[in-house]
């Protein structure tokens, strides 16, 4: 959805408050969701991030990723964080699907 060089116009918001941040999103043809990227902000501590895709309308989850155990010298602060679905997850014509990320302190 974004392009690599994409940064949020105020990357590094907080209220101290933790949040969950996600994308709604539906596919006109079949396809695959290989891997879910996130902005971890500049003022963003640690890495305790749980990803998930789910039905929009059921909830039910297609998959999780634990995110706490990225290595944050790759991954600085203010950089983009990426992780593979494996196996990738199978989209459906018609269905909406919901992809978050939970344990921001940053928005």
């Amino acid at each position: 959805v974004y392009s690599p060089g994409d940064t949020p116009a105020e990357p590094a918001s907080t209220d101290g408050s933790k949040y969950a941040l996600g994308l709604r999103l539906s596919t006109s043809v079949a396809g695959d969701i290989t891997a879910v990227r996130f902005l971890r902000a500049a003022g963003e501590a640690g890495t305790g991030h749980v990803v998930q895709v789910l039905d929009w309308n059921t909830g039910a989850v297609y998959a999780t990723l634990d995110a706490s155990g990225i290595d944050t010298s790759s991954c600085a602060a203010g950089s983009w964080v990426s992780l593979r679905l494996t196996p990738p997850l199978r989209t459906a014509v018609g269905t909406t699907y919901l992809v978050y990320v939970d344990g921001f302190t940053y928005y």
